[in-house]
């Protein structure tokens, strides 16, 4: 049980002068309190912990809170918010998820409910999550691993003349054949000119001789994401396929130099980006450097430009430079990392070589 996130949050109570931390949004609610759910509300006092959902969940919120003690269950009865009226008391202080309440949704609290006083806690509450618990580690560590096997299997099956769409497709069967539960994010497989898409859609494009082929994808194990993103080319690299790939690897490899507690992450980003602009192709590295992933594909904390957060043991983020050239193609390489008192621990397995597929 994750206790130590309680008491971050309480912390939180006694430096806003709250009464109450209101947490709304479903996946936060499950990295507090482990219960998973479609409408999970958790309110968190300085002495009592309650859990709120529906019907739906009721035997399993009841079984999880025998369990779980310091949790208390209360079914959440009619629609909406309209629940709370019957919780707080005049003069409350309730700190709120502002970065996950919808308008619509902080409107209604606050007009149904206006003897209390509601505090915008902004990202405050999704960041107590940040630093994974050594469970959480270990379900994404499965789902990098699981990746891992897929990906040696799909590069020996793919043969020139097959579709983006097929090799996407193929791929994610081989990754829930050994165990993912879902990809956390739309499978990206790109050929040639095409992999110079960031984020492009698999296409009917068919695969040719000396074809780029950029992956990203992941796997999920116990509702925890990997990420992976590796490049290939379908027969013999050019020069100039070699050496760009050469910059992306170098610079993933500066980037890593920079992970070690007390780090700041804009210094993973600039390790990454220093690399590749000293080459002269800065322009052509538009994204961030990485993103931390949990539940979440995309969550904090954010490896980019001008980030002031500052890095903990356990912290779990992707290193993912990459060049991407219009008619040429692209070349991204990206490792799921846990920070560690000994610097960088890498999750996915996979070499980082240039890998020259035989027809």
């Amino acid at each position: 049980m994750p206790v130590a996130r309680i008491i971050e949050l309480r912390t939180i109570l006694k430096e806003y002068r709250l009464t109450h931390i209101l947490i709304t949004d479903a996946v936060t609610a499950e990295y507090i309190s482990g219960f998973r759910a479609s409408q999970c509300i958790l309110l968190v006092t300085s002495r009592r912990t309650t859990l709120f959902t529906d019907f739906r969940y009721k035997e399993e919120a009841s079984r999880f809170c025998r369990r779980n003690r310091l949790w208390r269950f209360v079914m959440i009865e009619g629609s909406g918010y309209a629940f709370l009226r019957a919780v707080f008391k005049r003069g409350d202080r309730v700190g709120i998820q502002s970065d996950a309440l919808t308008v619509d949704q902080y409107d209604f609290i606050k007009n149904q409910i206006k003897t209390i006083r509601l505090i915008k806690l902004k990202d405050r509450v999704a960041g107590v999550p940040v630093v994974k618990l050594p469970h959480e580690i270990e379900a994404m560590r499965t789902a990098a691993s699981i990746g891992d096997r897929a990906f040696r299997i799909v590069c020996g099956k793919i043969r020139v003349g097959m579709t983006e769409k097929a090799v996407a497709t193929l791929l994610e069967d081989i990754c829930r054949s050994f165990g993912s539960e879902r990809p956390p994010f739309d499978t990206i497989v790109l050929f040639g000119g095409r992999s110079a898409l960031p984020h492009g859609t698999p296409s009917e494009r068919k695969l040719k001789q000396g074809d780029l082929i950029l992956f990203d994808f992941g796997c999920t194990v116990r509702g925890f994401c990997s990420d992976m993103t590796r490049t290939v080319v379908m027969g013999k690299a050019t020069g100039r396929q070699n050496r760009v790939y050469t910059i992306v690897h170098n610079a993933l490899r500066q980037a890593k130099r920079a992970v070690h507690p007390g780090a700041c992450a804009a210094d993973i980003d600039n390790g990454a980006r220093s690399v590749i602009e000293k080459e002269g192709y800065g322009h052509a590295f538009g994204h961030a450097t990485g993103h931390g992933l949990g539940l979440r594909v995309h969550e904090a904390p954010r490896i980019k430009k001008g980030s002031t957060t500052v890095l903990s043991a356990g912290m779990v983020f992707t290193i993912e430079p990459g060049i991407y050239l219009k008619g040429f193609g692209g070349v991204r390489i990206e490792d799921m990392v846990v920070v560690t008192d000994s610097g960088p621990r890498c999750l996915t397995k996979t070499p980082r070589r240039l890998l020259e597929l035989q027809a």
